[in-house]
């Protein structure tokens, strides 16, 4: 027998015991598990047989670019459907890895939503295909935030002296460290200036909390 349109299907049999059994179903589900029936004399016996759908998993595995053997944990991603909606949201543990749920199978895409405040966030969209009793590892790799901005160790003090530019042929007024620097002191704090060669520069600014004398 063949289901219908409704998904249901009849036929007419002697009384006794029988074993249906599916044979075949849509390609999306899995084949429904045997079911016993006793047909009775002049009833009608109904057979309720259910399929579930194929799934599989999505594992993202998250490294950095430079070097493979660093994972990053604490990345958050969505995976989407073929519609653009989240069907999960992941984070990597502290092995750079994520697994998600039973998903249907089927095209997925990977979206990053968040990721380490040193690294640069991967805007790809990743497609990830989820096929039946499988699990689909894709690696994604993060480049690190590079700094080679640094200051000439003469010129530090220099920076905050209004139109001050280490290098003149670059856009700027000269304007921004100075007056940053003029509001820090009205306020009663200082700016303190780091820079290392290669590396970048680091500024921080230190203010007395006069709430907390005051009380």
């Amino acid at each position: 027998v063949v289901t219908d349109a409704n998904g249901k299907a009849s036929t007419t049999v002697n009384t006794g015991n029988y074993i249906v059994r599916e044979t075949k179903t849509k390609q999306e589900y899995s084949i429904g598990v045997d079911k016993s029936v006793t047909v009775n004399w002049n009833e009608t016996a109904e057979l309720k047989i259910e399929n579930e759908k194929k799934k599989g998993k999505i594992k993202i595995i998250k490294q950095d670019k430079d070097d493979n053997s660093v994972r990053l944990a604490g990345v958050k991603f969505e995976i989407l459907n073929e519609e653009d909606e989240c069907v999960e949201k992941l984070e990597t543990d502290e092995n750079g890895e994520a697994l998600s749920e039973d998903l249907v199978i089927g095209d997925y895409y990977i979206k990053e939503v968040e990721t380490k405040d040193s690294y640069v966030l991967n805007n790809e969209k990743i497609k990830a295909s989820v096929k039946f009793n499988e699990t689909n590892e894709i690696t994604i790799e993060n480049e690190k935030i590079k700094i080679k901005e640094n200051i000439e160790k003469e010129n530090l003090e220099k920076v905050l002296d209004k139109f001050f530019q280490e290098d003149y042929n670059k856009a700027g007024s000269g304007l921004g460290l100075a007056i940053s620097n003029e509001i820090v002191k009205l306020h009663g704090g200082k700016m303190i200036l780091n820079s290392k060669k290669g590396v970048g520069t680091s500024i921080t600014v230190k203010i007395k909390n006069t709430l907390i004398k005051s009380i």
